[in-house]
């Protein structure tokens, strides 16, 4: 079944899980009623390259960026969302905007505080090496773009507790991946992955683990040393087999499994006494 046709289990509301509808829903409420108001009191977009969208009038196009503001102090953001929605240059605009935020450019240095970051909905086909740089991330959105890869700086988000890649393009994930220590969403869906490295065994703290619509033929063994983990999906893939240590997730609530090349289980699913939901076609 190919992935656009691939249903929704519907587990998971839209917004956060990557299925960007267009965008009224990051046009900020003044904009509506002040069409012609200044949105660039401070000058920050011409700091980071996109002057020019600053007098977009219609609707969708003031959905291009959108931020939250602390009383129009771009420095003490906590949470800040780009949405460029299909611009091809959206990647480069990401490196400016990074570059000029953690570099001297920026006098505060604040920006590095961010906890919450929404990339989500562009074309980027890359990450530049800078996003490591943001140390106190906790959330980070990539949904719905073009990544084939990630660079090995994402191991740097040590705090980074949620991360987001549904549908990209990523046919293999760093080693460095397993770095991310306090990690307990891990949102794959609808890539290109054919295996796993084995450090994904590293995310102890991992509730989380969304790999539904890959093409993963088999998953490694360390897949046991999970321990936290109580939700692993595993649908639409080409899966032949299960390690043994799959009876290790002592955890595991939701476990789905079906569509994929199984003919048995391991007799170890025996083990998983906290097991609720179990969704498997052989």
């Amino acid at each position: 079944m190919s992935q656009a046709n691939r249903p929704n289990d519907g587990k998971t509301p839209p917004e956060s899980r990557g299925q960007c509808k267009g965008s009224t829903e990051t046009t900020h409420p003044e904009q509506k009623t002040q069409p012609e108001k200044n949105t660039d009191p401070k000058g920050w977009l011409k700091l980071v390259g996109l002057e020019a969208f600053m007098n977009l009038k219609g609707r969708k196009n003031r959905s291009l960026v959108a931020l939250n503001r602390d009383n129009g102090s771009i420095p003490h953001l906590n949470s800040y969302v780009i949405r460029m929605l299909g611009f091809p240059t959206s990647c480069e605009l990401l490196l400016k905007w990074l570059k000029a935020k953690c570099g001297e450019d920026f006098k505060s240095g604040e920006i590095k505080q961010m906890r919450e970051l929404g990339l989500g909905c562009n074309k980027l086909q890359s990450l530049p090496k800078e996003i490591g740089d943001l140390k106190q991330l906790k959330a980070l959105y990539l949904n719905n773009n073009k990544l084939p890869s990630l660079p090995k700086e994402i191991g740097d988000l040590k705090q980074l507790k949620k991360l987001n890649l549904d549908y990209n393009q990523l046919t293999s994930l760093p080693k460095e991946i397993g770095d991310l220590k306090q990690l307990e969403w891990l949102y794959l869906r609808n890539n290109q992955l054919t295996s796993l490295p084995k450090e994904i065994g590293d995310l102890k703290q991992l509730k989380r683990l969304d790999l539904y619509g890959n093409q993963l033929t088999s998953l490694p063994e360390e897949i046991g040393d999970l321990k936290q983990l109580k939700e692993l999906d595993l649908r639409y893939n080409e899966l032949t087999s299960l390690p043994e240590e799959i009876g290790d997730l002592k955890q595991l609530e939701w476990l789905y499994l079906y569509d994929n090349k199984l003919t048995s289980l391991p007799e170890e699913i025996g083990d998983l006494k906290q097991l609720k939901k179990l969704r498997v076609y052989l």
